[in-house]
């Protein structure tokens, strides 16, 4: 079934000959290039998106294989442009209902106290999932099972999917709160227990995996099953570098871009 997913994964992936699937806007007069911010969650940088195909279908294959995954990478390595532009649309056209991304992070809202909350990583999560329909201090002693067994299975979409993003902030966030870090990893450990249909992703910078890996134990596997992003290579580059301009009907005079993406490899090589 797995190898089923992925190969509907690398179809739906698969580049449009059709220029009328292709066009980015018409006439596009915007910046082919999000910037150095991540890519969104939209159909426009999800055609803007290049140099991560064989990376993306890698991810989803273990996701859909494994319902616990951590995936990291070095810091800046696109971690939240390949899960809005390619993991998050594969995910859904598989019927997966996406709870949403959460972190543990966070400022607090002004209402609440710290010695009010019962683990400051959870609340956080919690209001992120939330997303305003509840009162905030509703959830100030919320566990992350009763929360989600509180909100009813969509029958059409039965997996549900709940991404912690950035969670290297359970380390580096809230640190007086440390002893509060192994209930988190409980609460998520039974939240899968309890609900066969729960899949969960940890996303995380890897200068932090030492930390994560001294409470593994308290999680399915261990949480063996890891996938770890790496820079981009010269190839993969030139694609990124490329295809959007193309896309967006301006394309690189010949050995432009090659110089360009030379030049920036040189930079991050002397850094």
């Amino acid at each position: 079934a797995a190898l089923e997913r992925l190969a509907r994964w690398i179809s739906m992936t698969a580049k449009p000959t059709d220029d009328s699937e292709v066009a980015v806007q018409a006439p596009d007069r915007q910046n082919p290039y999000v910037g150095p911010r991540p890519f969104g969650d939209n159909e426009r940088e999800r055609r803007l998106f290049f140099g991560r195909d064989r990376e993306s279908a890698d991810l989803f294959s273990l996701v859909i294989s494994d319902r616990i995954v951590l995936f990291y990478a070095p810091s800046g390595a696109g971690k939240s442009s390949l899960i809005n532009a390619r993991l998050l649309p594969a995910l859904r056209a598989e019927g997966f209902d996406i709870l949403g991304k959460a972190r543990v992070g966070g400022q607090l809202p002004e209402e609440i106290s710290l010695d009010a909350i019962d683990n400051v990583y959870m609340f956080n999560l919690l209001r992120d999932l939330d997303q305003g329909r509840s009162d905030y201090r509703t959830l100030t002693a919320q566990r992350l099972p009763a929360y989600l067994a509180a909100h009813p299975v969509d029958p059409e979409r039965p997996d549900r999917m709940l991404i912690i993003d950035q969670f290297e902030e359970i380390f580096t966030t809230y640190e007086d709160q440390w002893e509060k870090r192994e209930d988190f990893f409980r609460q998520v450990s039974q939240a899968l227990a309890d609900d066969p249909h729960l899949w969960v992703i940890l996303t995380m910078r890897e200068d932090y995996i030492a930390e994560l890996d001294s409470y593994a134990r308290l999680l399915p596997n261990r949480i063996r099953v890891r996938y770890r992003l790496r820079y981009m290579d010269a190839v993969a580059a030139l694609e990124a570098v490329k295809m959007p301009a193309e896309l967006g009907g301006r394309p690189f005079e010949p050995g432009v871009a090659e110089n360009l993406v030379n030049n920036l490899r040189q930079m991050t090589a002397s850094n």
